[in-house]
């Protein structure tokens, strides 16, 4: 009996399209859903800028409950104001900034300036502290029923995901499609890593790996 695949039905801004197929290595960036200024490469895992302008890319895969964790890796560049990561719904203006339309909340490099929009609240004090240089890991700990999320780099989170305290990200939890996100307007790269086997560090206790 031949193998079929399903595959998965997104909106963008009123367009239907079909999400491109995913292979064994879980969740990537999504070449259907990202904007024209990113170059996506290594399977769809590495989103590079061209230097001409904001573009965001988001996930294959989305999530709705659970309680998830994802890691970016800072490919080329170092800690910068021209990226940023995060999570967000399918109704991002994906040829602009993060947070000019739609609902997400995502940090920058520096993590002088997180952002939200619509649905979500950030909180800089529950930040971790880092410097960020190349090759460094900045991850998500999402929990989809609670409505929090959490943010580390390098495995420092800033609050306690296992206990639930202290979330840089709220929102009050819905059935809709979360998806994770990168968005960039310099040359710089990153890598997303959402299975175990991608990943660096564990996920928090209670969380698994996106997938």
């Amino acid at each position: 009996m031949p193998l079929i695949r399903r595959r998965s039905i997104s909106t963008n801004h009123g367009a239907l399209y079909v999400a491109a197929p995913g292979g064994g290595g879980g969740a990537t960036f999504d070449s259907g859903n990202t904007g024209s200024q990113l170059t996506l490469s290594n399977g769809n895992r590495t989103a590079t800028g061209s230097g001409s302008g904001w573009s965001i890319a988001m996930s294959t895969t989305s999530k709705t409950t659970g309680k998830y964790y994802v890691e970016f890796e800072w490919t080329t560049g170092g800690q910068t104001s021209v990226e940023t990561f995060g999570i967000g719904n399918n109704n991002q203006n994906i040829n602009s900034f993060p947070s000019a339309a739609g609902d997400c909340a995502v940090v920058r490099g520096t993590q002088a300036n997180p952002l939200s929009s619509g649905k979500f609240t950030v909180t800089g004090a529950n930040l971790p502290t880092h410097s960020a240089v190349q090759g460094g890991t900045t991850a998500f700990a999402v929990d989809f029923d609670a409505g929090k999320g959490w943010m580390a780099y390098d495995n420092t989170f800033g609050g306690d995901p296992a206990a639930g305290t202290n979330p840089f990200i709220t929102w009050t939890a819905d059935a809709s499609a979360i998806f994770f996100m990168y968005a960039c307007s310099s040359s710089n790269a990153a890598t997303c890593r959402a299975t175990s086997g991608q990943q660096t560090y564990s996920p928090p206790s209670g969380f698994s790996a996106w997938g």
